[in-house]
């Protein structure tokens, strides 16, 4: 047997057709039970395992290990952002309509039920009998994150799960599939609303970010020594973030006005779109505050005043996403 190390070249990533139950009865996903999702580039996985503590010296100096707990997993994945396929587990609520284009509308949970995730992770070694497969299982989404911009033009996702159960699947080697969509790019990105004071904010966008946080809840420790039981418990933060070059005023008055005092709303509409009517992503924010920045300006050559508006969703206003893309419903809620 050659000595061959694992390489990433043929690293891939699938996701589970949403399954029946939270840890797929602990089996295995099969061929027929995985879809291909946005495209991979890397991924790291901590197992759920026991955590072991030193607790107290045996009949030499080295003390004596125990299993003290168990912990959940967690499962990072950076892909390349194509789909609002990861904006539905982030949020929590997806209504497809099928059809040409089949359109999405995505909205905030109101309960705290998980949706189901999964995911089929391979490395594949040269030697094919010592690749790894691995499925991962009873998922919940703590927190997504999607960017681009002027400075990184290719829009990506960081996509940071709990996981409650791992299985290695050994031989069972699953085909890797991908998506035809194109990732969205700067290009694709308009803001046809950003106003405050029935007024347009006076600032060129440069750059966008989007973040989901949710709390997590494991509990039901079994005789796997694994929990049976993931709850999304009621606290998520939605962020936007903006780098914006202003040209005008009323881009500073965002920061010297109370919450409270807002003479009117901040909203906020994003749209990433390869085709403006049957393929695009769109954000629209009602309500939306925004924190604090600090005022520079540098006397450089060739410096212009440039500033990260970080808007938080508030609960008095809402959001609503909506997506048009040729994935039916099998690819999101999958009822």
């Amino acid at each position: 047997m050659a000595n061959d190390f694992y390489t990433a070249d043929k690293a891939h990533l699938l996701k589970a057709l949403k399954m029946a139950t939270w840890r797929n009865a602990d089996a295995k996903l099969e061929a027929a039970g995985v879809q291909a999702i946005d495209e991979y580039i890397a991924g790291r996985l901590f197992e759920p395992i026991g955590l072991t503590a030193p607790l107290a010296t045996g009949a030499s100096y080295l003390p004596k290990f125990k299993t003290t707990q168990y912990l959940p997993g967690t499962w990072d994945e950076y892909l390349y952002f194509q789909t609002a396929m990861n904006l539905y587990p982030a949020m929590g609520v997806c209504a497809t309509t099928e059809a040409t284009p089949n359109i999405h509308d995505i909205s905030l949970r109101t309960g705290q039920t998980p949706t189901n995730q999964g995911r089929h992770w391979e490395r594949e070694n040269p030697v094919s009998a010592e690749s790894e497969r691995i499925d991962i299982l009873g998922m919940m989404l703590n927190s997504l994150h999607i960017e681009c911009s002027e400075a990184s033009q290719i829009a990506v996702q960081h996509n940071k799960w709990g996981c409650s159960f791992t299985k290695n699947t050994a031989t069972d080697d699953i085909t890797a599939a991908t998506l035809s969509d194109r990732p969205f790019r700067w290009e694709d990105f308009t803001f046809p609303t950003f106003t405050y004071n029935s007024e347009t904010i006076e600032a060129t966008i440069i750059g966008w970010a989007y973040d989901v946080v949710n709390t997590l809840h494991f509990t039901g420790l079994d005789t796997t020594k694994r929990y049976s039981i993931g709850k999304y418990i009621p606290l998520t933060y939605v962020v936007t973030t903006l780098e914006t070059t202003p040209f005008g005023h009323n881009i500073y008055e965002l920061i010297r006005t109370d919450l409270e005092d807002y003479l009117t709303d901040v909203d906020l509409v994003i749209k990433c779109a390869r085709n403006t009517t049957t393929d695009y992503v769109q954000w629209t924010h009602d309500k939306v505050y925004c924190q604090p920045f600090i005022i520079t300006a540098e006397k450089a050559p060739g410096r212009v005043e440039k500033y990260l508006l970080v808007l938080s969703q508030l609960s008095t206003g809402s959001l609503v996403i909506e997506a048009k893309d040729q994935y039916n419903n099998n690819y999101y809620e999958n009822p």
